[in-house]
């Protein structure tokens, strides 16, 4: 079983700036595109990271265009960015693509934390104060609280040098923000025991997975994963709602048995 502390997967989750954002070059075609990304915390300590791209090949077939080319494209990009990693002790890459689908898909194991963190360089900061959200009889113990890596997503140097790509190649087309589906999900073993405001939760082989989807118009959407924890603050606030309820009952009992005299 891997066990992190709540703040290390703070970090690797909330600090983590992924650069590889070639997931978002399809932001110019209406409709087109289903662009999902995933990391799993999983039981053995690995952790794997998956970006996945499906195009809509009866969108372009309506705008008369060959998706061969971008599609070609989008591997070479792909083995292009992985190429430039000169280091990548204890991780496993591979690039799976099925032209019948027009899926694309990057896949990342990490053997630990340790390879992940120094993979993506984020630094150890395990003394930084844990952020809690108070909830009275408990408080809320984050675990990520931020916007997905989808966020500002126009901005990217990727989604920039594929604007660029499909325009001299197929020339400008209008889109729609609604027509491009995102999902993000985060997935750790059951008995990490999170909860979150995930839009469905899907419990499989004692992973459970937190799934939030949106479109292009959402894409600063917020993500929360937490986890409940009682601390002596809820249980003083606990005791004083005690206290008053017995306070309460009482007065009522006092004022019922003195009606009855009376």
């Amino acid at each position: 079983m891997l066990y992190f502390s709540f703040n290390s997967n703070n970090y690797i989750i909330m600090k983590k700036l992924f650069t590889i954002c070639l997931l978002f070059c399809f932001l110019f075609f209406s409709g087109c595109s289903q662009i999902n990304y995933a990391i799993s915390i999983n039981s053995d300590g690995s952790i794997s990271e998956i970006f996945q791209v499906s195009l809509d090949s009866d969108y372009f077939e309506n705008l008369n265009l060959s998706t061969d080319d971008l599609f070609l494209e989008i591997e070479n990009v792909m083995a292009d960015w992985l190429s430039s990693k000169k280091s990548l002790q204890g991780i496993e890459c591979e690039i799976l693509s099925n032209k019948s689908s027009l899926t694309a898909v990057l896949s990342l194991t990490f053997q630990d934390s340790k390879s992940y963190k120094n993979f993506w360089g984020i630094e150890s900061e395990e003394n930084q104060e844990q952020q809690k959200e108070f909830r009275f009889l408990y408080n809320n113990l984050i675990i990520v609280k931020s916007s997905t890596i989808f966020n500002n997503i126009e901005n990217s140097s990727f989604a920039s040098y594929f604007k660029n790509w499909c325009e001299q190649n197929f020339g400008s087309v209008e889109f729609d923000n609604s027509s491009f589906q995102f999902g993000y999900v985060y997935a750790v073993p059951t008995s990490f025991g999170f909860l979150s405001n995930a839009d469905s939760v899907i419990v499989k082989d004692d992973m459970c997975y937190y799934i939030w989807n949106f479109d292009l118009s959402e894409t600063d959407k917020e993500i929360c994963v937490f986890v409940p924890v009682v601390e002596s603050e809820n249980v003083a606030c606990a005791f004083v709602m005690i206290v008053f309820l017995t306070l309460l009952f009482g007065l009522f009992l006092f004022f019922k048995f003195k009606k009855k005299v009376s």
